[in-house]
Formats: C-alpha cells, structure tokens, sequence
C-alpha cells in the first residue's frame, strides 16, 4: 500500500477524533455561551424595560414640572401685580395722610404764630399806652401841681413858709 494513503488515513482519523473531542468540548462551551448570553439578553432586556420606564416616569414628571413651573411663575407674576397695587395704594394713602398732617401742623403753625403776634402787638400797644399816659399824666401832674402851688400862693400870700 501507499504511505500516501497512510497518511490521508491518519490525517482523516486525527481529523475525526479532534472533531469529535472539539465538538463534545465546543459544544458544551457553545451552549455554555448561548445560555449565558441568552441569561444576559433577558437581564439587558429586563433593565432596558426598567430603565425605559424609569425614563418614561422622569419625562412625565419633568413635563409636569414644567407646567409646575409656569404655573409658579404666572401666580409669582399675578403676586407681584398685586403686591405692587398694595404698594401703590399704601405709598398714596401715606402720601395723602402726610400732606394732612403737613397742613394741620401749618395751620397749628400759623396759629401759634398769630398768638405770638398778637402777643407782642398787645404788649406794644400796652407799653406804647402806658408811655404816653404816662407822659400825659405827667404833664397833667406837673399842671396840677403848678395850679396847686398857685394855690396855695394866693391863699397862702401873707404866711411865711418855714419848711424852706
């Protein structure tokens, strides 16, 4: 026989016994694969479905938030209008109340004033009064008592005056 043929025998049964060792070790390592990677597929897909409404729960929520916040900044706004027309009213009711009090005082001012000048005018008047009466008075006592001396010379022209 031919060494060839020995050859290609050889080679096919080393063939065959690698194929089947291969096979019976490859397969138990391919199904090993496949189940783990089936396992991990599932767990992936079981994740991703959880994660997807996780996100689908975190978009709702962000839209409602959004709405939330336009909701805020529409009565922040509806706030703001309101607490400036108080505002407003306040500043006028104070304003208002000022200028009152600003027109009682200047009429309390004016009062005051009035009485201090009609104080002083009288007591001008009094003084000016008493000035001339007693100006006139003393005009009149040293009249009357020129006409008393006179008299008293007349009546009194025979007598000697001793007290001199």
């Amino acid at each position: 026989m031919n060494p060839l043929i020995y050859q290609w025998i050889n080679f096919s049964v080393l063939i065959l016994g690698l194929g089947y060792l291969l096979n019976k070790q490859l397969g138990k390592h391919f199904s090993k694969e496949r189940a783990d990677l089936e396992k991990r597929i599932s767990s992936s897909k079981a994740e991703f479905e959880e994660m997807r409404a996780e996100f689908l729960a975190t978009e709702q929520m962000m839209s409602s938030l959004d709405s939330r916040v336009e909701e805020m900044k529409s009565a922040t706004l509806r706030e703001i209008q309101f607490e400036t027309k108080k505002i407003e009213l306040e500043s006028e009711r104070a304003v208002e109340k000022m200028f009152l009090d600003g027109e009682v005082k200047a009429k309390a001012d004016i009062e005051r004033v009035k009485k201090s000048l009609e104080k002083e005018l009288m007591e001008k008047s009094i003084s000016s009064a008493r000035a001339a009466l007693q100006k006139d008075l003393a005009s009149k006592d040293a009249d009357w008592t020129a006409s008393m001396i006179q008299q008293d010379s007349s009546q009194n022209s025979g007598r000697k005056n001793y007290a001199t």
